[in-house]
């Protein structure tokens, strides 16, 4: 009697600089043996979103879709493919009647928030755009994005000063 044992192999997932949770559990299977490729499983990464997976770390190596199908040729590892998730900024002129143009901005995370629109208000100059109505953290095109949603960029101003002579003759 000869006994015959398939070769098995192991599909292992690798978060990939992931910020939280745990891959997917390693997958073993014979050869020749079909499997969907997992979900994100618990993994987290701050700012981003797990888009695929891919046999390198770098993402140049194959890509495989969340579902698609994996065949058990060889032991391999997949890695996180992570997408920097977008955010939409809106400008706040920061006075009564006052606009700004664009009104809004998509912005991505860990990237800069580059151009940044220049309002104007009569006898006031422009201070920049800051995160609070008074005080907070002021941004500017080279500041890195960090939000994890929605943002409201509020104008700040400075009053004019003006200095008035005053001629006795």
């Amino acid at each position: 009697t000869v006994t015959y044992t398939p070769t098995q192999y192991t599909l292992t997932y690798n978060g990939n600089t992931n910020s939280g949770g745990t891959a997917p559990a390693a997958v073993t299977q014979n050869i020749n043996t079909t499997v969907a490729v997992s979900g994100a499983g618990t993994l987290t990464k701050t700012g981003y979103t797990l888009s695929s997976w891919n046999t390198l770390a770098n993402g140049l190596g194959t890509t495989y879709a969340i579902g698609s199908t994996f065949t058990f040729n060889a032991s391999a590892t997949l890695f996180a493919k992570w997408t920097a998730d977008t955010y939409i900024v809106t400008f706040n002129a920061n006075y009564t009647g006052g606009s700004v143009t664009p009104p809004t901005k998509e912005v991505t995370y860990d990237q800069i928030y580059d151009v940044l629109p220049t309002p104007t208000r009569s006898s006031f100059n422009f201070n920049g755009w800051f995160t609070e109505s008074s005080g907070g953290t002021q941004i500017t095109s080279a500041s890195i994005v960090s939000i994890t949603g929605p943002q409201t960029l509020y104008a700040q101003w400075t009053a004019n000063t003006l200095t008035v002579t005053y001629n006795t003759q």
